[in-house]
């Protein structure tokens, strides 16, 4: 039996692992394989106990989807050994005396089809390549990982014709302030927003919009800046997004078929 289990990092908040969820629903409702979710931490259910949950439901063929916005040392080291393989990439999972065939998916966020989702945020917010600046906000990450994700998306945005920005939260720079600050500058009309994050948690809900001018759980606003009335229109995290599913769907059809 051929099945999907996608995989996130997990929290002590609710709002990581619900997503999670939701989008393992969505992807359950395009495709006829059954969907499991498995968790690093925190939530339940960890990934070994979810392996075992697939042994004995007969899979024998799984494709596991790491719900992060990039591959880096939890995706690449830890992930495949939770899961039962030697390494990082395709292998044979031995579960409760059951063989396992694992197809070893990138992280989702890495998909070249997230940017057809930041596009469509975009465009639902009234994107105006001449007169809208955009501001792609990543995590960070000390390793690249996190950024290399975040910068793909946004040159593929910049493609478009738009005026494309990308700032971080914390390890690596440019700053979210410092890379907003340029978006006012080229905006005529609004400055659109989209985190590339899993989830809209406390980073996103609080500390963000203080760093763009907004109130926190703010959802957007208007700022004057150098005489000019400028509108943010501050997007939900990409992995809430329900096209989310769609790229994953993608992905088990590349590797099932229809």
């Amino acid at each position: 039996m051929k099945a999907i289990m996608i995989i996130g990092y997990g929290s002590s908040m609710p709002y990581a692992a619900d997503t999670v969820r939701k989008q393992a629903e969505r992807l359950a409702a395009r495709r006829g394989e059954r969907v499991y979710t498995a968790f690093h931490r925190a939530d339940e259910p960890l990934i070994a106990d979810a392996m075992r949950k697939a042994a004995e439901d007969g899979v024998d063929e799984l494709l596991v989807i790491p719900y992060f916005i990039a591959d880096g040392t939890i995706t690449k080291e830890y992930l495949p050994r939770e899961i039962g393989l030697e390494g990082y990439g395709d292998g044979v999972a031995e579960v409760e005396g059951r063989r396992i065939s694992v197809r070893f998916g990138r992280a989702v966020g890495s998909d070249p089809g997230v940017a057809d989702v930041v596009l469509r945020t975009i465009e639902a917010n009234g994107g105006d390549a001449e007169k809208t600046g955009i501001l792609i906000v990543g995590h960070g990450s000390e390793d690249r990982s996190n950024s290399e994700a975040v910068e793909s998306v946004a040159t593929a945005v910049a493609s478009k014709g738009y005026k494309v920005f990308v700032g971080y939260n914390e390890f690596c720079g440019p700053t979210i302030e410092e890379s907003f600050h340029k978006a006012l500058e080229v905006s005529e009309d609004r400055v659109i927003v989209v985190p590339m994050f899993i989830a809209c948690g406390l980073h996103l809900k609080e500390e963000i919009p203080q760093k763009i001018g907004l109130r926190k759980n703010s959802r957007g606003g208007i700022i004057h800046r150098n005489g000019k009335a400028v509108e943010i229109r501050y997007a939900s995290a990409v992995g809430e997004d329900p096209y989310m599913a769609d790229v994953m769907a993608a992905e088990a059809e590349r590797v099932f078929g229809r």
